[in-house]
Formats: C-alpha cells, sequence, structure tokens
C-alpha cells in the first residue's frame, strides 16, 4: 500500500508540475487596462463624511418624499371610500324611507279596508280566492 501512496503521489505531483508549465506565466497574460482616475482629488476625513452625510441626507429625503406621496395616496383612497359609503348609505335611506312610507300606506288602507268590512261595507272586503 505504501508503494501505491508513493507512485500516486509522485503521479499526481508530476501532473501538478506539468500543468504549471502548460499554463501561461502571469505575466505573459495581458492585464485590462484600467483608466486612473482623472487626479481625483483626495478628500479629507471631514470631507469625505460631509459627503457621505449629503448623500445620506439626499436619500433620507427621497425617501420622505415617497412616503409623503404614499400617505397622500392613501388619505385619497379612504376619503374617496368614505365619499362612497356615505353615497351608498344615503341611496339605501332613501329607498329605505320610500318602501317604508309604500309599506305603511299599504297597512293604512288594508286596515281601513278590514274596519269597513267588519262594518259590513262587503264592497271594501278582500275577494275570497
Amino acid at each position: 500500500m505504501t508503494v501505491f501512496c508513493n507512485a500516486l503521489t509522485r503521479t499526481l505531483a508530476l501532473a501538478a508540475i506539468l500543468s504549471l508549465a502548460a499554463a501561461p506565466a502571469v505575466s505573459q497574460v495581458a492585464a485590462p487596462q484600467v483608466a486612473a482616475p482623472a487626479t481625483a482629488p483626495q478628500l479629507s476625513a471631514e470631507q469625505q463624511l460631509a459627503q457621505l452625510n449629503a448623500e445620506q441626507a439626499a436619500t433620507a429625503r427621497l425617501q420622505l418624499d415617497k412616503n409623503i406621496a404614499n400617505q397622500k395616496a392613501y388619505d385619497d383612497a379612504v376619503k374617496a371610500r368614505n365619499a362612497e359609503i356615505t353615497r351608498v348609505q344615503a341611496a339605501y335611506d332613501a329607498e329605505n324611507a320610500r318602501v317604508t312610507a309604500e309599506y305603511e300606506a299599504a297597512m293604512k288602507k288594508w286596515q281601513e279596508n278590514a274596519a269597513a268590512c267588519k262594518a259590513r261595507d262587503k264592497k271594501r272586503c278582500v275577494p275570497a280566492k
């Protein structure tokens, strides 16, 4: 077993050496050309902090503006919903008043006819079916 492991180790080492020899050297590979920053002035720590604070403030302002717009849209939707509820409730109340008045008129007529029928006014009695 030891002989096999030694042979395997030598074979793997030889394969690694051959693969390194076949691969191009790092210096032979063309590195991508990156344009150097156009003499960007180095900012002091205070200037960097001020710049980062300004960026954060701008981001926060955008978020606040978005929140305000979302709140307005929500308030408008609630206002529209409440207006619709008021409209539907008014229509319901009007229809309920009409049906109630119709019912009360029919009941009054029926009570008058029933009283007349009991008083033997046969014209006002409901015909038997």
